[in-house]
């Protein structure tokens, strides 16, 4: 670990990603089906990330919303060395990247402007306590009235039985020799082989072992070393929190986690009632993480909450657009809230999802549809949550304009070469400038990408190109976590992979203003 980090792995780059709930949009949409006031971006935002890592997501944003100018501050200068390439390479303008601790975040304060959004994601549970203290100040001092946070942390009680393997992995993998990486992956080798000698002190049951086992991409060494190597790593109750937070006049309007909005699809009605019958906002916001499982919150906060009045809100969401993201072949109406799976109605819902897919619309002109006023139950902050929630579409804000994709080609040509050199599959995403946003991928969506830029449109041809890339690496094709050995399947599911970027994702991508 390098000395000048005070307890943060710094010695390894952590993995670049796209992460959608930071969006500008989705905030605003978080505040207003909670009946708070949203922030006017229409006429142009700034937006901050604090521990932007590499920026991919805020790169992402900047290339598909021009009205916004972005931000991104991190104390590894590797990191924003890679930010500062991709940037480059697609030449965002509206984006600055800058090597900085939160320290000197606060005396470099008057370089910067006043921000209508800042987003945090994890760095809050990996920080000293004065870290913790700088970041409230930064917020003090330069967010806007109206201003919203996105906070994500590792929450309390969720965490209580997976501290100890944290613990565990940070003790004895500082033992080890190497790198950060080699020392999680030491680690991580520990935590499996005392879960195959069932040690009781963790348990098959156990959420941590859940939460990495269910994705590759968290057993990558990077990942394992920055999530959960930091000597400052510490899961948060929600109260503390919002009490730090409070010293810049902030308060608590929502989550990110969208079902976590609607107490209907989260509890049981003897949870709910034992929830409402707390004192205050604070504890009812705390009971609800002692009805469920919750390892990550992901919340908004506001400088100055402000209420609207039931009627304002309801026009507000009404002229709210959404746009879909999903491809309306594959929704199946079925939808999985954290009480369980739960069927929609389709004589209210397949007519919403079939006018999305001609375009984006607005909340108000979908609800009066015919067909779906004829039966009676779709409400403005129901469709918003749950189409959102469910993640078939996003917010996009009031109106639309005519969005240039040449900004948004330039810079998914540049992710997509990226990806085609490195060979690193990340979570990564197209900017959709008709979404505001990004449009999520994989990587062999981006190797493909980079291809048909190139000219090679041939199915066999792309499919080819793809194995030559993995072969050439001694790697193999995995589905489901398996590698495809024989030679036939193989073929047949890079051939599926590709009809599918050429037929579903290149027409969604042209739709989204993405190329």
């Amino acid at each position: 670990m390098d000395d000048w980090a005070g307890g943060y792995v710094a010695d390894v780059e952590y993995g670049a990603g796209y992460y959608s709930a930071q969006a500008p949009e989705l905030a605003n949409l978080v505040a207003l089906i909670n009946g708070y006031a949203p922030r006017d971006l229409q006429a142009g935002y700034t937006c901050c990330e604090l521990g932007c890592g590499s920026a991919t997501t805020l790169a992402t944003f900047a290339a598909a919303d021009a009205r916004g100018r972005f931000y991104g501050f991190d104390f590894n200068p590797a990191h924003i060395a890679a930010g500062q390439e991709l940037a480059a390479a697609a030449g965002l303008d509206t984006l600055t990247l800058g090597d900085a601790s939160f320290a000197e975040l606060l005396d470099r304060q008057a370089e910067l402007p006043d921000f209508d959004l800042v987003t945090l994601h994890g760095v809050y549970s990996w920080v000293a306590p004065e870290v913790k203290r700088q970041i409230v100040a930064f917020l003090d001092a330069k967010l806007k009235p109206g201003g919203l946070v996105y906070l994500s942390y590792n929450s309390l009680p969720g965490w209580l039985n997976c501290q100890p393997l944290q613990r565990l992995m940070h003790d004895y993998g500082r033992r080890l020799p190497g790198s950060s990486i080699d020392q999680a992956r030491g680690a991580w080798a520990l935590v499996e082989r005392l879960a195959a000698a069932k040690a009781p002190g963790i348990g098959e049951d156990n959420a941590f072992l859940q939460h990495i086992r269910t994705a590759a991409d968290r057993r990558t060494g990077s990942y394992l070393a920055h999530e959960y190597m930091n000597a400052w790593w510490q899961p948060l109750y929600f109260r503390d929190v919002a009490e730090d937070l409070s010293a810049a006049r902030l308060g608590f309007v929502g989550s990110t986690n969208l079902y976590d909005n609607y107490p209907d699809l989260c509890f049981s009605e003897e949870q709910r009632q034992l929830i409402d019958a707390m004192p205050d906002a604070m504890l009812r916001e705390t009971l609800r993480d002692y009805c469920q499982v919750k390892l990550l919150r992901r919340d908004i906060f506001v400088r100055g909450r402000r209420r609207l009045d039931p009627a304002l809100a309801e026009r507000l969401l009404r002229e709210q657009w959404l746009a879909l993201v999903a491809d309306p072949a594959r929704i199946t109406y079925t939808v999985k809230p954290p009480r369980g799976e739960a069927e929609l109605n389709r004589d209210t819902y397949q007519p919403i999802i079939e006018a999305l897919a001609e375009g984006p619309k607005p909340i108000g002109l979908l609800v009066d549809l015919p067909a779906v006023r004829a039966t009676g139950t779709a409400r403005p902050v129901e469709v918003a949550g749950v189409l959102t929630a469910a993640g078939w579409a996003v917010p996009v804000g009031p109106t639309l304009g005519a969005p240039d994709p040449r900004r948004a080609g330039r810079f998914n040509v540049a992710v997509a070469r990226r990806v085609a050199e490195t060979m690193t599959f990340e979570r990564m995403g197209f900017a959709a400038p008709v979404l505001r946003c990004g449009l999520p991928i994989d990587g062999f969506d981006a190797i493909m990408m980079a291809d048909w830029v190139d000219g090679v449109q041939d199915p066999q041809a792309l499919a080819d190109r793809i194995w030559a890339r993995v072969s050439a690496r001694n790697e193999d094709i995995v589905r489901d976590g398996e590698p495809i050995t024989d030679p036939d399947a193989r073929t047949a599911h890079l051939r599926g992979r590709v009809e599918t970027f050429l037929t579903v994702l290149l027409p969604r991508l042209a739709q989204a203003g993405a190329i």
